[in-house]
């Protein structure tokens, strides 16, 4: 057996995962993630360093006192910890193919993923979006961008990328005023309606900072494409001017909250299920099931709407191998 651990890193990052699979980079950015973690925890808990780590001590005992450590003494939820055994078995899948008489990697792949408790998550209210988006100085230039970042993230209902990515060619502003999202979760294209006020917020954003066809819609003083900090510190000083007026303003709003928010409304306000998976970019309905309304006759109605999808649907064998792929990754 080849004990050098490190040897088969390499050609895991270097190779398996750029040019066998395909890996997208935040896939490998997270297992990178993960490994560095794994040598922290060596460094920080182990009797050994970093440099002596092989496959003697690479074993499920080792695993699972990494992921008690991830969520112990990091205090990660239950979602992280699974997350970073799935990084290590996908890096165990490809040894094995290698180092097939291992036993202990076969042990490896036989830990069970934690089970976490599924919450419904915290939404904002429509008043408490509205006392939000009131909350940046639109007499400001700098203050108009910060109200155009809040009122995209809500009325499109984006994920942060999604945003970050967004250029100026990615807006159509016609009889249907859309945002096209060319980089969503798994590559997919959509189109996202927005509202007229959106549209004019927008608007008077774009040509306060000159924006070209080319250009990122919120970048850097570089040009550049905005880090996610920077979303996260504006919705941060809005917050804390908001919670001075509404004291049930949550003391936490990050960016998913206003796509959590966006999909309860929609649901709340009569549209179908169906309809918000596809605003969303959900790949099943399992996924946008969470933001069901509380209101009984609303949620009856809701759920009929997905019993008649899912027995409209294809049973072809490839569609249920997809359906099936879905309800495990989820």
């Amino acid at each position: 057996m080849n004990n050098n651990i490190f040897h088969y890193i390499k050609k895991y990052f270097n190779t398996h995962l750029v040019s066998e699979i395909h890996a997208s980079n935040k896939t490998i950015d997270n297992y990178k993630f993960t490994f560095k973690l794994l040598f922290k925890f060596i460094n920080e808990r182990c009797s050994f360093n970093v440099q002596s780590f092989d496959f003697d001590k690479f074993n499920k005992d080792f695993v699972l006192d990494f992921l008690s450590w991830i969520e112990n003494n990091r205090n990660n939820s239950i979602s992280s910890r699974n997350l970073r055994l799935i990084s290590i078995k996908s890096f165990v899948n490809f040894v094995v193919l290698y180092e097939i008489d291992n036993i202990e990697l076969i042990n490896i792949l036989k830990i069970p993923r934690k089970k976490e408790i599924s919450k419904k998550p915290i939404v904002l209210s429509e008043n408490q979006i509205k006392i939000l988006l009131n909350q940046p100085n639109t007499k400001l230039k700098k203050g108009r961008r910060k109200l155009a970042v809040l009122t995209l993230l809500y009325d499109a209902g984006l994920r942060i990328d999604e945003l970050l990515s967004l250029t100026i060619n990615d807006l159509k502003f016609d009889n249907i005023n859309t945002v096209i999202v060319k980089h969503g979760k798994g590559n997919k294209q959509r189109e996202i309606p927005i509202s007229d006020d959106t549209v004019y917020i927008l608007s008077t954003y774009m040509k306060d900072y000159n924006l070209k066809n080319n250009d990122y819609l919120f970048s850097n003083s570089k040009k550049e494409k905005l880090c996610s900090n920077a979303i996260r510190k504006i919705i941060r000083e809005n917050v804390e001017l908001a919670k001075k007026e509404d004291l049930a303003f949550p003391d936490k709003v990050n960016p998913h909250l206003f796509r959590h928010s966006k999909a309860t409304h929609l649901i709340n306000k009569g549209v179908s299920v169906v309809e918000v998976k596809e605003f969303l970019g959900h790949e099943d309905l399992s996924s946008t099931q969470i933001y069901i309304t509380t209101d009984l006759f609303k949620k009856r109605e809701a759920l009929k709407t997905i019993e008649y999808q899912l027995e409209n649907n294809d049973n072809s064998s490839t569609d249920m191998n997809e359906w099936l792929d879905n309800i495990i990754d989820n």
